[in-house]
């Protein structure tokens, strides 16, 4: 477990680093631009961050596969799995992003857009994540956490320069989006230049495609699961409340993404551990036990702060305008801190190539979704059904593995 804390550490500085220059960036747009118009940037922001998630079973199935392969010192099949994943993504990705193109007009409308433009820039920020969570995920598995740091610190610090010579020159909502598109871009190269030494010298190799197929399947599913979970709420304010009303809603989900900064390097660091133990027939439950719990604990820090003095956080990092989104901010941030647990249950599940979780999972998106669409007299009746539901969803994966282990207990017995 030293090695584990270590890694944790360093992912903890470095998620910390790259989330506090982007959420410096973040605060700084909202103030230049006003909650009305910050709502759009918010809105945008808040799909890609769902899109991200939801293809987040790229970067997870090479960092577990990577995983597997380093640990038997296979790298040429790191090479072949990392550039024919790369290749595909890049085909498939460009096909979505000409489809997300063309439905941009009907969900300008539903989401209430002052314009198309930031859905265009939001569709081409999704396809320069997809590209560059081939390389992460590469990175992850080999557990070269620093230099995974390094890519990622990189990316917020050329969108906060950037960010900020562009909306001093011209403040707007397509503007505020383009320093995003220009870091990964940025850090798409470095990661390029990132992996080369580490896999030179390593002849292809081939990899078993079909086991690469049956593992991201449901992890897809798992995915757009936790998509959900974390972002169906801003969409939907977003369609249903006013301009202004969304810009607030926004500005509180902004400041609950401390939380996601916490659990990042958790999450980073769980999917290759409890592969690697697995792999060896080593135990599971412990680990995900310790790390659920470390990030618990770090996450009672903001949670203190938001239930203390809401308004007066909205004020002091955004402005006084943005003062009465304070009442959701509390019951957001325990939303957030339920939501990212359920997803660490979900990453051990697949670590240890059982979804069975997802009979629990997938439904409890459903039942979130039908009981938003039921209560939305206001954001805080939303914050109150997300709640009740992801606290329902997070007892019944942590009681399913819990049973696991026992259920493997007993068969090891026999």
């Amino acid at each position: 477990m030293q090695t584990t804390a270590k890694d944790t550490f360093w992912l903890l500085i470095g998620t910390g680093l790259t989330a506090g220059l982007g959420f410096l960036y973040s605060v700084y747009s909202a103030r230049v631009l006003g909650p009305e118009t910050y709502g759009d940037v918010a809105a945008a922001v808040a799909l890609v961050l769902a899109c991200q998630t939801a293809l987040g079973p790229i970067n997870g199935t090479v960092a577990r596969f990577t995983a597997e392969y380093a640990a038997r010192a296979e790298l040429g099949r790191v090479r072949t799995l990392s550039r024919e994943v790369t290749r595909r993504v890049a085909l498939y990705g460009a096909g979505g992003m000409l489809l997300a193109l063309a439905a941009t007009s009907p969900l300008q409308r539903a989401l209430q857009f002052s314009s198309s433009a930031p859905l265009a820039v939001a569709w081409m920020l999704v396809y320069l994540t997809l590209l560059i969570s081939v390389a992460r995920g590469v990175l992850r598995g080999l557990q070269r956490f620093r230099t995974y740091n390094g890519n990622t610190v990189g990316e917020s610090l050329v969108r906060v320069v950037t960010g900020v010579a562009i909306l001093e020159c011209a403040p707007g909502a397509t503007a505020a989006l383009i320093p995003y598109a220009l870091s990964l871009g940025a850090m798409l190269w470095f990661a390029a230049r990132q992996l080369r030494p580490l896999l030179a010298g390593a002849a292809p190799q081939p990899v078993d495609g079909a086991a690469v197929k049956r593992f991201t399947v449901p992890m897809f599913v798992m995915m757009l699961t936790s998509a959900g979970f974390q972002h169906m709420d801003l969409l939907l304010v977003k369609h249903w409340f006013s301009a202004p009303e969304a810009g607030l809603y926004g500005a509180a989900v902004t400041l609950t993404r401390a939380v996601a900064v916490l659990v990042t390097p958790f999450n980073l660091v769980l999917l290759p551990l409890l592969t690697a133990r697995h792999q060896q027939g080593a135990g599971t439950l412990a680990p995900l036990l310790r790390l659920s719990g470390a990030f618990v604990v770090l996450a009672g820090v903001p949670l203190v702060l938001v239930c203390l003095w809401p308004a007066g956080i909205m004020t002091l990092l955004y402005t006084s305008e943005y003062a009465a989104g304070a009442g959701v901010l509390p019951g957001l941030t325990v939303v957030r801190l339920l939501g990212h647990l359920c997803h660490m249950m979900a990453l051990a599940g697949a670590a240890l190539n059982d979804f069975r979780f997802l009979r629990a999972y997938l439904p409890a998106l459903a039942l979130q979704a039908a009981l938003l669409g039921w209560r939305h007299e206001s954001p805080a009746a939303v914050v109150t059904g997300m709640l009740a539901v992801q606290a329902a969803t997070l007892l019944a994966m942590v009681l399913h593995l819990v049973l696991r282990r026992g259920r493997a207990g007993r068969k090891a017995e026999t």
